[in-house]
């Protein structure tokens, strides 16, 4: 809880300091990178949080990280964000300002996770259900995972359309447990 509270906190200042600067879009990119690089290098998270390495030595080590790909804008505030010993939560922060942008926008994000790369005709089909359904724009966020043998999940808007394979198999495998056949001929 307090996570949550203290990422929206840190990500609506930046929010509303990059609204005032009209520098919502290219700040939502640095968020997206940002949480790119957290995602992809478990280390670096491991490095922010720990307590040993000073701040003037974090700061150092993500202006070489982010220095070539970030705004001077965005640099800054990670810069105040590891003085104010809050270097932990910038991956926290970065989702909360994508959200904060997305809700300004009147853009929902809605997950697919598929067995297989999804085509255009079924992306294009759900965006269109999506849309109906909402009048917003929908932002489609795709992953694949095999273990779904078949098929896809859709989570949107805190529901879950659950259309895999696995789960078929999964609800057969209970329906055999129960054992429906009763012996009395």
């Amino acid at each position: 809880m307090k996570e949550t509270v203290l990422t929206r906190r840190y990500a609506g200042a930046l929010f509303d300091f990059a609204r005032e600067q009209d520098l919502l879009e290219p700040v939502r990119d640095d968020m997206d990178t940002i949480i790119k690089v957290c995602e992809a290098n478990k280390d670096f998270l491991l490095l922010l949080r720990s307590p040993v390495i000073k701040s003037d030595r974090k700061i150092g080590i993500i202006q070489k990280v982010f220095g070539t790909v970030l705004r001077e804008v965005t640099l800054s505030y990670l810069r105040i964000i590891t003085r104010k010993h809050r270097e932990a939560y910038i991956a926290g922060i970065a989702r909360q300002y994508i959200g904060l942008y997305n809700e300004y926008k009147g853009v929902k994000v809605a997950h697919l996770i598929s067995a297989a790369k999804v085509d255009n005709e079924l992306r294009n089909k759900i965006l269109s259900y999506l849309r109906k359904q909402t009048n917003a724009k929908i932002e489609l966020v795709e992953e694949v995972d095999e273990k779904l043998i078949g098929g896809f999940i859709l989570r949107f808007d805190g529901k879950q359309y659950d259309a895999s394979i696995a789960k078929k198999i999964l609800e057969l495998r209970k329906d055999f447990e129960k054992n429906v056949y009763i012996r009395g001929f």
